[in-house]
């Protein structure tokens, strides 16, 4: 049986796909959609600007992702979790999950959840230079 893996991923990062795949262990797939944006990505100049625009169309995001029917469903987007802080970011998790009938969170999410019950394994990663786990 193949478990899939769900991803939100911004427009313009070009690591989350080759990464996950490359992590992913046998029976599993990952299925990736990539966020909606106007123009320009990539930088930090216009990433506030970006963010909303990639809140405000999430759900059509989201409802190309939910057709491969993933077991979780992952908003890999850290400068997301950052615009929306910690109650809005678990307030859009839990509606995205009543909505989709599938696990949704983000990398904060699961560093939050992570701290608060004890897990027989975890592991993390990161394409960000001088970061590792």
């Amino acid at each position: 049986m193949t478990t899939r893996l769900g991803f939100l991923i911004p427009p313009a990062n070009p690591t989350i796909e080759p990464e996950m795949n490359a992590l992913a262990p046998p029976g599993v797939t990952v299925h990736f959609s990539r966020m909606v944006i106007q123009e320009g990505g990539g930088g930090l100049e216009g990433q506030e600007e970006r963010n909303r625009t990639q809140l405000a169309h999430l759900d059509e995001t989201a409802d190309l992702l939910v057709k491969v029917k993933p077991a979780v469903m992952m908003m890999a987007h850290a400068a997301m979790s950052y615009t929306l802080g910690r109650k809005a970011e678990a307030e859009l998790m839990a509606r995205m999950e009543q909505k989709y009938a599938t696990r949704v969170s983000t990398a904060f999410a699961g560093v939050s959840t992570a701290s608060r019950r004890p897990m027989a394994r975890c592991a993390a990663a990161s394409s960000a230079p001088g970061i590792s786990a």
